[in-house]
């Protein structure tokens, strides 16, 4: 956008020259997520109760921390079994915050937690709200034995779930927040049990099953079949004679 404007400028005479703009670098995005007995041994190893419904809450709702962080009590909907991830008055940005469906299990865990709460802030220490767990959640994944994991690992952990169970993209972005399904086919799509099916079937079709037959290795002769091996001498002859060849000339 910014080397489209000074191209414009320039047209327009307002520049005597366009400046050089490097490209962004492109850096592809972490392959890391959990599985299922790395989170169940994580959530085992939590020793504070904000940090396993921070867990819980960020599994079921693939939302980024911050958005976690930002929840209020006032956005769970209890009745209709929807959390607003945007504030009231929060202006929507590039990383929108949806509206989400919550699980049996998110559903069952936040009607326990409202009950003992004193905060009007979800994940909260008493009445204080909770703006980071980076050190409380390394604890846990050090006593798990759980390496190279943040707490913005358990949002590619539910999209990684989500695809390799069958969600379609679509569903995946929109949970996530994501206005279009680009970037989850980019990064999520290969986990997928559909992914590329259509492809290799089509290759199977076209080429047909290998003879497997053809594709062995040979075995080695048995018993009576053994060719018996020639000496060196056999095969070159009297020394300082070449043996003589169809093609040579007496």
């Amino acid at each position: 956008m910014l080397r489209a404007a000074l191209t414009r400028a320039y047209k327009r005479q307002v520049l005597r020259s366009v400046p050089f703009i490097p490209e962004p670098r492109h850096y592809e995005p972490r392959d890391r997520w959990l599985t299922v007995e790395e989170v169940r041994s994580l959530l085992d190893a939590c020793t504070a109760k904000h940090l396993k419904l921070y867990i819980i809450l960020a599994l079921h709702t693939a939302a980024r921390p911050a958005a976690l962080f930002d929840l209020r009590w006032s956005q769970v909907h209890f009745e209709e079994r929807i959390i607003d991830l945007n504030p009231v008055g929060r202006r929507q940005t590039t990383k929108r915050r949806p509206s989400v469906r919550m699980s049996e299990t998110l559903f069952e865990v936040l009607t326990e937690a409202r009950k003992v709460t004193k905060s009007e802030f979800v994940i909260s220490w008493g009445k204080k709200a909770i703006r980071d767990i980076g050190q409380s959640f390394k604890f846990a994944c050090d006593e798990a034995g759980i390496e190279d994991a943040t707490p913005y690992t358990l949002r590619h952990t539910a999209a990684t779930w989500m695809a390799q169970r069958g969600v379609p993209m679509w569903e995946i972005a929109g949970l996530m927040g994501h206005t279009s399904t680009r970037m989850v086919e980019r990064v999520y799509a290969k986990h997928h049990p559909d992914y590329m099916q259509k492809a290799t079937r089509a290759l199977d079709e076209a080429l047909g099953l290998p003879d497997l037959r053809a594709l062995s290795v040979p075995a080695a002769p048995k018993g009576g079949d053994e060719v018996p091996a020639k000496s060196l001498r056999e095969m070159v002859g009297a020394p300082g004679i070449e043996p003589g060849t169809p093609t040579m000339s007496t």
